[in-house]
């Protein structure tokens, strides 16, 4: 297709029922149209390397676009996406759009302690979490027909809404751009993908195990006895047979345990995460006082783990400033949150990002 003019202008017939993808490499705008009777007219204004050009779009009913970027002075990667449409799949779109991401001059730096619960629910999957900076991703998945389909419950599951689609294609591309690294900022910083199974565990694991391998270049694993350090970290929760992740060859995905699990013979590499619901230990609401006997539980529950080598998360928590203060100055390791700007800004503020 022909590429469209930066300055003002209408899309022509044969273009205003189709919807685009833009995104700038190298000052250069490239484009890609596809049918879905979204978008009328477009307007994009002149820009500079260093200015995020200013966009306004017009629809025949009102809708948001989404914008995402590397939000930085020096930014040389923007990408823009519209809002999916009855013949043309978000996920189609993310793996279109990160293929064509170049990476900025001062890329995100990473939130170690951020994690990103229930991802999949924000408007752009991984990607919103990724310019948050967060290092930690949480998707459900349902298996249905051998495919791994993502929601929280099967009335929300859509069949172009994968795991695939959603997180590994989309991570190996950002992965071949980055040089080998999900974060340019910090090359030594995993990503930790969770992977919460809501469907029967042994058929819907082999299912992930299989759609792992041909990504295993990706991950830390362990190959007949040998362990493979990878840009990214699997992780399974929900419903899981702990022996057949253990016992998988090769060993491509870890298990989220409970805190009933501190104690257990199963190796770091199989067990490296014990994770809990913040209500099965504590009562504090996150206002208020938190009081020396629950703050002296939490700091002793993360002590006994670390002592163990293993990482320590807590979900449905409070969405409070005070609370993530708790857990930060008792070296949780990972904060889970529906915000991810609240939690990002938190971070920033306390200056608490950078420890591993």
């Amino acid at each position: 297709m022909k590429s469209q003019r930066t300055g003002q202008g209408n899309f022509s017939n044969s273009l205003k029922n189709q919807i685009v993808v833009l995104s700038l490499q190298n000052c250069k705008f490239f484009a890609a149209f596809f049918d879905a009777r979204s978008i009328r007219k477009f307007t994009i204004s002149s820009f500079r390397k260093k200015n995020l050009p200013k966009i306004s779009f017009a629809f025949p009913q009102p809708k948001k676009a989404t914008l995402s970027s590397q939000f930085n002075p020096e930014v040389i990667s923007l990408m823009m996406i519209f809002r999916r449409s009855q013949v043309c799949s978000l996920a189609f779109l993310l793996q279109f759009a990160i293929s064509s991401i170049a990476i900025a001059q001062d890329p995100v730096r990473p939130l170690p302690t951020a994690h990103a619960h229930n991802d999949y629910a924000h408007q752009l999957p991984l990607l919103d979490a990724l310019a948050a900076g967060f290092c930690s991703v949480e998707v459900d998945v349902f298996l249905v027909d051998q495919e791994l389909l993502v929601g929280h419950t099967r009335d929300e599951l859509r069949p172009d809404r994968t795991l695939s689609n959603l997180y590994l294609e989309p991570l190996k591309q950002i992965v071949s751009n980055n040089a080998g690294h999900v974060f340019p900022a910090d090359p030594k910083q995993l990503l930790w993908l969770h992977i919460d199974v809501k469907s029967e565990s042994k058929p819907s694991y082999a299912a992930i195990h299989e759609q792992l391998q041909a990504y295993s270049q990706l991950l830390t694993r362990i190959v007949k006895g040998k362990k493979h350090e990878g840009p990214i970290r699997v992780l399974i929760s929900g419903n899981r047979d702990f022996d057949q992740i253990a016992n998988a060859e090769p060993l491509l995905a870890g298990i989220d345990g409970r805190m009933k699990d501190l104690g257990s013979d199963y190796p770091t590499d199989v067990l490296p995460l014990l994770s809990d619901a913040w209500r099965n230990h504590f009562q504090w609401d996150g206002k208020g006082d938190f009081s020396e006997e629950e703050r002296h539980k939490l700091t002793d529950l993360v002590k006994k783990a670390h002592q163990e080598g293993r990482k320590v998360r807590f979900w449905a928590t409070p969405e409070t400033s005070e609370l993530w203060a708790e857990l930060q100055n008792a070296n949780v390791d990972f904060i889970n949150t529906d915000n991810l700007v609240g939690l990002k800004k938190f971070l920033e503020s306390e200056n608490l990002s950078t420890r591993k």
